[in-house]
């Protein structure tokens, strides 16, 4: 859902829509949507313990395998070689 979706939906301006998710979150509509993501992701890579980067990486929306890096490392803290390769 976009935030002039939810806007539209819960009848507030998208400014006043990013202005509570800055406040009482702490982050951007968008950058929770990347935080959300992530987990979704990570949840998945625990399980299924993947070796093969770029697919799941177009499976969760990543434009390309270094989008997909950058993310990771910003959110976990290291690549996600270093997180699940020995």
């Amino acid at each position: 859902m976009t935030i002039h979706d939810l806007a539209d939906k819960l009848n507030y301006s998208e400014r006043n829509i990013r202005r509570t998710f800055q406040k009482e979150l702490g982050v951007s509509p968008k950058e929770m949507t990347d935080i959300i993501r992530f987990q979704n992701l990570l949840q998945e890579m625990r399980r299924t313990k993947p070796t093969r980067f770029p697919e799941i990486a177009a499976q969760y929306g990543y434009y390309d395998q270094p989008h997909f890096i950058n993310s990771f490392k910003r959110l976990y803290g290291m690549s996600p070689k270093q997180a699940f390769m020995p």
